[in-house]
């Protein structure tokens, strides 16, 4: 395994996360029934689906309702059940009752 300067990966995370934010104010702006639609229309490939997971976490909750059988799907998955989880975990506890 490579050794990874750990001063510059956490550098990179931080820097990584700031460039999220401009994006979820767009995603906020944005019709969220065409945002839906357009993470309906992704194509689902191995690769698309942890990245898919960590988009919802960044967007409203309504989007996480709305894909809801996306994420449950994806849960029942070992590789995206955890991440399935915390998407979940965003939702009102009173939501999907």
């Amino acid at each position: 395994m490579d050794r990874v300067d750990a001063s510059s990966l956490w550098a990179s995370l931080l820097a990584h996360t700031r460039q999220m934010i401009p994006l979820q104010g767009a995603a906020i702006r944005v019709d969220r029934d065409s945002l839906v639609d357009a993470a309906r229309a992704s194509p689902r490939n191995l690769q698309e689906n942890p990245s898919g997971l960590n988009a919802l976490a960044y967007l409203d909750p309504h989007c996480t309702l709305a894909l809801l059988d996306y994420v449950l799907d994806r849960a029942e998955h070992p590789r995206d059940a955890l991440l399935a989880r915390q998407v979940l975990g965003r939702l009102a506890r009173d939501t999907l009752a």
